[in-house]
């Protein structure tokens, strides 16, 4: 989640030291929720298309990445996290799919970057010859949490 946009990543296992991971295809790798519904609307909004995404995609397991910011949240912000990330936890419980929350420390030492700049992480360590839309603007820090799950040993079969 990044500036008010969840974005997706969804990758098979590790190829080999130098790839974390085989991009697979999602529908919408950025989902912004409907800020034109009332609270309760967007949030079942969200919820749908979140589920919709994760039936589609048939994931082993979710990681979502914890956000670096620990004050100066206004009650707006940081109920769209919390809700947001309630969401994904409720979407995954639903559909039977484990589902974790890594922070960026652990996930900067897995992928080989700064926690506070896995948006810098190259995309050819998750095989991509071209960079993604969207990488910088949070794709990249989506990918990083699926590095974190598939290298924790938390990953159902993997």
């Amino acid at each position: 989640m990044r500036s008010g946009f969840l974005y997706l990543a969804t990758v098979e296992g590790p190829v080999d030291e130098a790839v974390l991971g085989r991009p697979m295809k999602v529908c919408s790798p950025r989902i912004q929720p409907n800020s034109g519904l009332q609270t309760t609307e967007r949030f079942g909004d969200l919820y749908d298309r979140v589920t919709q995404e994760l039936r589609a995609s048939s994931p082993e397991s979710v990681a979502i990445l914890a956000t670096r910011k620990n004050n100066q949240w206004s009650y707006s912000q940081a109920t769209d996290r919390i809700s947001i990330t309630s969401i994904i936890h409720l979407a995954c419980h639903h559909l039977a799919i484990p589902c974790e929350e890594f922070k960026t420390d652990p996930v900067g030492r897995i992928v080989g970057q700064p926690a506070d700049k896995l948006e810098e992480t190259p995309s050819l360590k998750y095989g991509y010859t071209k960079t993604p839309t969207y990488w910088a603007a949070g794709l990249a820090e989506a990918h990083a949490a699926t590095a974190a799950i598939l290298f924790s040993g938390k990953a159902v079969g993997g």
